[in-house]
């Protein structure tokens, strides 16, 4: 057993004398070889371990190695805050909650001094996940004088009482305000029925034609007169009278029923729980002139607390 220890003692010494005279990196490989050896970094040769350990020096090691992996896996940087920078005039102070949510848009102004449509588009940005209500939001030009955003319907039903309510923009959604009268008195969400309105009223601007396309299984089974009469009604368009009265005799009863439902009452009706049924533009007319200067103004969108949300230069 002794003679063992000697060879062991002695192998020790002739590998570490060696390895007096050689890198760091001998050491390490040495310590791997030989579990008893440890280096020694203030000397660069190495050290005899015959199994007895230090808590504390044990400690620091794991400590260093630990800070050498975090080290090597970088720490992720939370983003950084976008910088606002108040328009000229104001101090972050004066900005709304919903400034940079809220934008001021398409400013068309009047193209003379006298009474002429003007209008404005407030638009919702996409980052906007709950509605934010702008109804009592007012618009303010360099002339001083205010025009403020109203109330509107939001569905615009065919019975009962049409109930105006608070206009409230989610991401994506859009008002766009006119200086002109609408020609219903009222203001409201635009539907994919709303065209047919066009055929009763005369909107300035007009409404969208969008309206839902015709099952055409529906008049498989009408007269072929009947087919191509009403192949040939252009969209949002409503059978007048007479046009209707062609199709009375009692072959053509379920032509004429058909006819009786192309208004905004029938698609309505039909197409009301459709997913798509609401538009995400509002349109809204206050009957009065806007305060826009003709040729360059700076028009600024207040909340209703008096903060600035957003301006328009031009």
């Amino acid at each position: 057993m002794k003679y063992i220890i000697y060879v062991i003692v002695l192998l020790v010494v002739v590998v570490g004398g060696y390895l007096a005279f050689t890198n760091t990196k001998s050491d390490l490989q040495l310590s791997k070889l030989f579990p008893m050896i440890g280096n020694s970094s203030s000397t660069g040769g190495f050290k005899l371990n015959l199994g007895f350990s230090n808590p504390a020096h044990e400690e620091g090691q794991r400590a260093l190695e630990e800070a050498r992996r975090n080290e090597q896996i970088p720490t992720p940087r939370e983003p950084e805050k976008p910088v606002i920078v108040p328009p000229v005039g104001f101090s972050l102070a004066q900005l709304s909650p919903h400034y940079d949510k809220i934008r001021l848009e398409n400013v068309t102004r009047p193209y003379d001094y006298s009474y002429s449509q003007a209008q404005f588009t407030v638009r919702a940005d996409y980052s906007v996940e709950n509605g934010i209500d702008v109804t009592g939001w007012k618009i303010k030009g360099n002339r001083g004088a205010e025009v403020f955003i109203p109330q509107a319907i939001v569905d615009y039903a065919v019975q009962g009482f049409l109930q105006n309510s608070d206009i409230s923009l989610k991401k994506g959604d859009y008002l766009v305000t006119y200086s002109g009268k609408s020609a219903t008195s009222q203001n409201f969400r635009i539907n994919k029925c709303m065209g047919y309105l066009n055929n009763t009223y005369t909107f300035s601007p007009s409404l969208p034609n969008n309206c839902p396309s015709f099952d055409r299984n529906a008049i498989l089974n009408f007269s072929g007169r009947c087919q191509s009469f009403i192949y040939s009604i252009g969209t949002c368009r409503e059978p007048s009278s007479n046009q209707k009265n062609q199709f009375t005799a009692p072959e053509d009863g379920s032509c004429s029923a058909f006819l009786n439902s192309l208004n905004y009452g029938g698609c309505y009706s039909a197409h009301r729980y459709d997913g798509d049924f609401f538009s995400n533009e509002w349109r809204a007319w206050v009957d009065q002139q806007f305060p826009f200067d003709r040729e360059h103004d700076r028009i600024l969108l207040y909340d209703r607390q008096g903060l600035l949300v957003d301006e328009y230069t031009y």
